[in-house]
């Protein structure tokens, strides 16, 4: 396949196209020294990161706003090794598809607007998520709570005590959301869950909820799907405590079908309990307008997937 060289002035019509980028890294030498190195690729829409023998690594997604995911963690064996390639497919959607007006769909355009290599600084970083833990928090926990009013008094001190430019500051406000999150959190990892009561009464994990036909034609959501779960997975890796559920056989078979070398690595992720299989039905169907027939065997086919495939029927909702 040829490959262009694009330049960031360079546009790409979206109605739901597909393009293909081969990326080619060198990373300088003495980068070895630094914790972190990531690649950042930002084309305003979604896109998938794959290896060079087609194996999905990862989903990314550009733009604005709180849904901006755009880094890639380049491993660190190729960071000794001073280079790094990877094939990104960008699909020029968002993640609600492509925007409306009317009963028109309008030809959105796209357009490049990064390509870095950077090492990030890692305290900022954590900084960054220490207080966007906070605000969420405080957005979400019942109102006038101890714990909501502890994490406003908290992001409240964030704001007042922050220097632009100042590392020990970085470090002092990380020290102040310990009031919140726990003394010696972090340095913790997993092994905080160990503390606290024996026996948990409410277990919250990540769900990712896929519309199977919506807003985008099938192929889009083949590719979300890939996108999604590829992601999860990456987390895994990096975080064992970190667990994910989710549903609707058809997009297990997409994916059987379509990127063999994900289903392989999902199945192994079920089989240690980190990947878990929830609903049991072919897809997350209406509960209201469908006739009895068509929910059994809703069930019916679902199920019969999941055991074929992973062993089990799945008995969680």
């Amino acid at each position: 396949m040829p490959c262009n060289r694009i330049c960031f002035s360079h546009e790409f019509i979206c109605s739901q196209t597909n393009h293909w980028w081969k990326v080619i890294l060198k990373i300088p030498s003495y980068w070895q020294q630094y914790e972190r190195v990531q690649f950042e690729f930002d084309l305003g829409c979604e896109a998938m990161i794959f290896s060079t023998d087609d194996v999905p690594l990862q989903g990314i997604t550009g733009g604005c706003g709180g849904d901006r995911r755009v880094e890639y963690i380049i491993p660190p064996q190729a960071v000794r090794d001073g280079k790094y390639a990877v094939v990104i497919e960008s699909s020029c959607n968002g993640m609600f598809g492509v925007p409306w007006d009317g009963d028109i769909i309008i030809n959105r355009y796209i357009q490049l607007a990064s390509a870095d290599l950077v090492v990030p600084n890692q305290d900022a970083w954590h900084l960054m998520w220490d207080f966007t833990t906070l605000r969420e928090i405080v957005d979400t926990v019942p109102g006038n709570t101890a714990l909501q009013n502890k994490a406003l008094v908290t992001a409240n001190k964030f704001m007042n005590a922050f220097t632009s430019g100042d590392p020990e500051n970085i470090k002092r406000l990380r020290g102040i959301a310990e009031d919140v999150f726990g003394k010696g959190w972090y340095a913790k990892g997993d092994k905080i869950y160990n503390e606290g009561p024996k026996k948990a009464q409410i277990v919250g994990i990540s769900y990712c909820h896929i519309d199977t036909a919506w807003l985008w034609p099938y192929s889009v959501t083949q590719q979300k799907t890939a996108r999604s779960w590829s992601t999860q997975i990456d987390l895994m890796e990096r975080y064992p405590e970190h667990r994910f559920a989710c549903s609707q056989a058809q997009q297990f078979k997409w994916l059987e079908e379509q990127y063999p070398p994900l289903f392989e690595r999902i199945k192994k992720k079920v089989a240690s309990g980190q990947f878990h299989l929830i609903g049991g039905s072919w897809v997350e169907n209406d509960g209201n307008m469908p006739s009895g027939e068509a929910l059994v065997r809703q069930f019916l086919y679902g199920q019969r997937y999941f055991e074929s495939r992973f062993g089990k029927r799945w008995m969680q909702a």
